[in-house]
C-alpha cells in the first residue's frame, strides 16, 4: 500500500470541535456543560502515481470519522475521536490490494490560553495522542503524538481567519518514529443567510524526506441548518506528487 498517501489521508481526522473548516483548527474550546459532535459522513481521497509499467491508482474512503468533545472547565475541553470505517484500495498493472476496517483512536485536549477569536487574536494549545486500535493493515500499529497551536482572529465584514502549526511524532511502520510538521490556514466569509464559504490551504513536511512534502488548496460551503446543526461540504486539490489529487469531504457538526 502507498504509505505516503496513507499518512496524508489521516490528516483530516486530526480536526476536532471548534473548527470552522475541514482541517485548520480554531483556538476556541467547547464551554463547560456543552457537547460537540463532528462526523465526516463521507471522505474520499483519489491519487494516481505514474510508473514505468503503468499508472497506480489509490482510493481511500472513510465513513464515520467522529470526534466527540465536552467542555471541562472554562477554556478547556476534552476530545475523543475514531474512524468507524476506513478503506484503502490500490490498483494498477499486475497490482491489486485492499485493506479495510476500523481506524485508530485519538485523545486530545484543547486549552485556550489567550484571547477570544470573535473579538481579537486568540491562541490555544492542543496536545493529542493516537492509540493503535485500527484493524490490521489500516493503521501503522504504533502510538503517535503531537502538539497543535491554533490561532484565530476576526476579519472585516463578519469574516474570520484561523491558522495552525502542528509538530508530531508519527510511526514509520517499522517500529520507529518520524517528526512531521503540518501547517494550515483558512479564511471564512459570509455568503448568505445561514451560509458561509471558506478557502483553505495546508502544507505538510516529514523530517529527512523531502519527497513526502504535501500541499493542498481547496474550499467549502457551510450551511447552518439550525442554530446547533451545520453541514460542511469541501473539496481540496493536491499541489504536490505526494498529496491526494482530490479530496471531497461531507461533514456534520452538532452541538448540544
Amino acid at each position: 500500500m502507498n504509505r505516503r498517501l496513507r499518512r496524508l489521508t489521516l490528516m483530516p481526522l486530526l480536526t476536532g470541535a471548534g473548527c470552522f473548516a475541514q482541517v485548520t483548527e480554531s483556538p476556541t474550546a467547547v464551554a463547560p456543560g456543552e457537547w460537540m459532535v463532528e462526523a465526516d459522513l463521507m471522505s474520499l481521497a483519489f491519487h494516481r502515481d505514474a510508473a514505468a509499467d503503468g499508472t497506480l491508482k489509490q482510493t481511500t474512503a472513510t465513513v464515520g470519522a467522529v470526534f466527540v468533545t465536552s467542555g471541562i472547565v472554562p477554556r478547556l475541553d476534552l476530545q475523543l475521536g475514531t474512524e468507524f470505517y476506513h478503506r484503502d484500495k490500490l490498483s494498477g498493472p499486475g497490482t491489486r490490494e485492499e485493506v479495510s476496517g476500523r481506524g485508530d483512536t485519538y485523545l486530545r485536549m484543547k486549552w485556550n490560553i489567550s484571547g477570544d477569536e470573535s473579538e481579537g487574536p486568540a491562541f490555544a494549545l492542543l496536545p493529542w495522542v493516537k492509540f493503535p486500535t485500527a484493524a490490521s493493515g489500516v493503521g501503522n500499529d504504533q502510538t503517535d503524538y503531537g502538539m497543535i497551536v491554533p490561532f484565530g482572529a476576526p476579519l472585516p465584514g463578519e469574516s474570520a481567519f484561523n491558522a495552525m502549526v502542528e509538530v508530531a511524532r508519527v510511526g514509520d511502520g517499522a517500529g520507529g518514529h518520524e517528526t512531521t510538521l503540518f501547517l494550515g490556514a483558512v479564511a471564512v466569509m459570509p455568503l448568505a443567510e445561514r451560509w458561509q464559504w471558506y478557502a483553505e490551504a495546508t502544507a505538510g513536511f516529514v523530517s529527512g524526506s523531502g519527497s513526502d512534502s504535501t500541499a493542498t488548496l481547496g474550499g467549502g460551503l457551510r450551511w447552518e441548518a439550525t442554530a446547533s446543526l451545520v453541514l460542511d461540504l469541501a473539496v481540496a486539490a493536491g499541489l504536490t506528487s505526494s498529496s491526494p489529487d482530490l479530496n471531497p469531504v461531507l461533514r456534520l457538526e452538532w452541538g448540544f
